[in-house]
């Protein structure tokens, strides 16, 4: 994890400055600042780039974030401020309204319970792994970077789009209501720091979120419920193009990690034959290969079983190919 904290707070009240030789923190409240970097190959001057914004946790949940914003600050290699800015998302209130009926009339109470705040728009840290180095283990977290996602000097960052989704709970008409209004999360967007949005994929829920470089290109990896979601990301147009699989044969995750369980779905043999599943390297040197029975759809290989690197997995019936996917193990 690169990563150093600078835990900074109000002084009897007032506002406390910490200094240690050129860098300079002035805080407006009790405040903890992570220090990031931003790799070589992602800025304009191709030199590492620390920088700093308030830890993104501070305050979630509570009333307190309502006054928060998030005010990024960029070094030069000797640690002296290069460059500023802040952004500032709306924040939401998430919340359950009971309303109950007050005995003897038809006057209804209500009730806001479970009250819960959160950014609009929520900063993103992404693991990297640059696939193409020689230590390809090595990961950095990533929220902030310059070229990346286009060649401009401004700086770009992710986050993840957050509504206010309103559902009914559950109900007693005559007694007691209740609608829940919740935070959804509906897209991943990719934030200019002046705050244009470059590009944005929907994406009802969010889990964990990685960035990779593989043969010079750059990838951006996000994990749903029930599989990872790969993107290839295209300087030209800032945008994300998600990267199918063959139709058909369908493998999940399409970028693994050593503990992950490779999924592997396909039809069933029309014709009740023993099928072959197969899986090579990049060299083309079948590395596995099972058998499949007629009437199965669904086979897990565990990615422990591979080396880092593209595979290959090739259905075929008869000596013949009927389907195949691709996959990669970081």
């Amino acid at each position: 994890m690169k990563k150093i904290l600078f835990s900074v707070a109000l002084l009897l009240g007032g506002m406390a400055v910490v200094s240690a030789q050129n860098l300079t923190i002035t805080p407006v409240d009790e405040t903890s600042y992570w220090v990031y970097f931003i790799p070589k190959m992602f800025t304009s001057a191709n030199q590492s780039t620390a920088y700093i914004y308030p830890d993104n946790e501070a305050g979630y949940g509570s009333a307190e974030i309502q006054s928060a914003n998030y005010p990024f600050t960029i070094f030069d290699k000797d640690f002296n401020v290069a460059h500023e800015f802040t952004y500032s998302p709306e924040i939401l209130k998430s919340y359950t309204l009971v309303e109950t009926r007050i005995p003897g009339s038809e006057e209804w109470k209500q009730e806001q319970q479970s009250v819960w705040y959160v950014p609009s728009k929520e900063l993103l840290l992404l693991n990297y792994t640059n696939g193409d180095s020689d230590s390809p283990t090595e990961e950095y977290y990533i929220g902030l970077t310059q070229t990346l996602f286009n060649d401009d000097d401004k700086y770009e960052f992710l986050v993840a789009k957050h509504e206010i989704i309103e559902t009914q709970g559950s109900n007693n008409d005559s007694i007691r209501k209740e609608t829940r209004y919740s935070v959804e999360t509906t897209a991943i967007e990719i934030v200019s720091e002046d705050g244009k949005v470059l590009s944005s994929i929907p994406l009802s829920t969010y889990g964990d979120g990685w960035i990779y470089t593989y043969n010079g290109k750059n990838y951006i990896q996000f994990e749903s419920p029930d599989k990872y979601i790969l993107y290839r990301i295209d300087k030209e147009s800032s945008s994300l193009q998600e990267i199918a699989m063959p139709a058909g044969m369908k493998m999940f995750p399409t970028l693994a990690r050593p503990s992950d369980e490779i999924t592997i779905e396909f039809e069933p043999s029309a014709d009740n034959t023993v099928r072959t599943l197969s899986v090579s390297d990049a060299s083309g040197r079948t590395v596995e290969q099972r058998t499949v029975a007629p009437d199965a759809s669904r086979i897990t290989v565990s990615a422990r079983r591979f080396h880092a690197g593209t595979y290959i997995f090739t259905l075929t019936e008869n000596g013949k190919q009927v389907d195949n996917g691709k996959i990669i193990v970081k």
